[in-house]
């Protein structure tokens, strides 16, 4: 526990599996530890032992995991003819990971940016790739950095220049006791150790402010404000906001970027509500999420002053044909 930080009043308990099943992937990480820390490792041979490695750890959970990463090894990248960058070839790309080796990453981190600057800014230049929230990964195969994209949404087309990596984690897997080194790539590539509880250091990792969640939430948001914030409605709630916060704070602090995270808070606190009451595993559907964020949900239950009128709901006009890629 660090500092002052207080213990969670919450009941946390740690997501198990048998443990004959997790001493044989703790196997696995070992083996795959001795190989790749040979200093004279090639940067492909780096990348086709941790390709087994996944392939150990994930593929009895997810077995069509191994068939759709090879898909994105060595996949060539195709963006506008007119783009200054316009090709690249990450070394993996599977989901949302866009994925760089380096023989050292401790040597080549600054190279490894720029690589992944590149090929994200060639994702981003489709519209439909900008509703997913991509997260590059630079690693040497024992050390792993992890980052999020922070751009303009509403720009046309993007350059590596335009692209700023937000780091959102980082681990070093010969520094990790090796069930926490599994659990750790699990979360990144297949979330198959089953229904994990809320521990506060897991709801922090997630959404919190390092998070590719807030990142991506982030992104969106603002292109989303920067399209309404000169309509008389939005005006309204931003100038009450503002009014608030001076009376708070005894001065004037709000900006543009706090109000944007008190929303994504705010929908944060409504969403994570609605999986408690309902028990839901996906999120809710167009109808419900409308009656989630305008409070509607929630009052019909009984449930009065949560959030119903908070600054969030002011942006009702531009949720109506937005909600979703929000």
């Amino acid at each position: 526990m660090k500092g002052n930080e207080k213990p969670s009043k919450l009941r946390e308990k740690t997501t198990r599996m048998p443990s004959i099943q997790l001493e044989r992937k703790a196997e696995s990480i070992r083996g795959y530890l001795a190989h790749v820390e040979k200093p004279d490792l090639s940067e492909y041979a780096r990348g086709v032992a941790f390709t087994q490695l996944l392939k150990d750890l994930l593929l009895e959970a997810e077995p069509q995991f191994l068939q759709d990463y090879l898909k994105g090894m060595e996949h060539t990248l195709v963006g506008p003819k007119t783009g200054l960058y316009n090709r690249g070839r990450p070394d993996a790309l599977y989901g949302n990971l866009v994925i760089e080796f380096k023989r050292s990453l401790s040597k080549s981190l600054e190279d490894a940016k720029e690589q992944l600057k590149k090929y994200l800014a060639i994702l981003l230049s489709k519209p439909e790739e900008r509703r997913r929230p991509l997260i590059g990964m630079a690693t040497d195969g024992i050390e792993f950095r992890a980052f999020a994209p922070r751009f303009n949404v509403t720009a046309p087309s993007l350059s590596p220049d335009d692209i700023s990596l937000v780091e959102i984690e980082s681990a070093n897997l010969s520094s990790m006791a090796p069930g926490d080194a599994y659990y750790w790539l699990d979360r990144y590539f297949t979330r198959q150790t089953g229904p994990i509880a809320p521990r506060t250091k897991q709801i922090v990792e997630d959404f919190g402010p390092t998070s590719g969640s807030f990142i991506h939430a982030m992104n969106v948001l603002d292109g989303l404000w920067k399209s309404v914030e000169k309509d008389s409605e939005s005006q309204v709630f931003y100038d009450s906001w503002q009014k608030y916060l001076r009376i708070t704070y005894g001065g004037p602090v709000a900006e543009a970027e706090l109000f944007l995270r008190h929303t994504y808070l705010a929908t944060l606190a409504k969403l994570m509500v609605w999986v408690r009451l309902t028990g839901a595993t996906e999120p809710p559907g167009e109808k419900e999420l409308r009656t989630v964020l305008n409070g509607q949900y929630f009052s019909q239950r009984g449930i009065q002053n949560f959030l119903e009128e908070d600054f969030s709901h002011g942006w009702r006009g531009m949720r109506r044909g937005r909600t979703r890629s929000s």
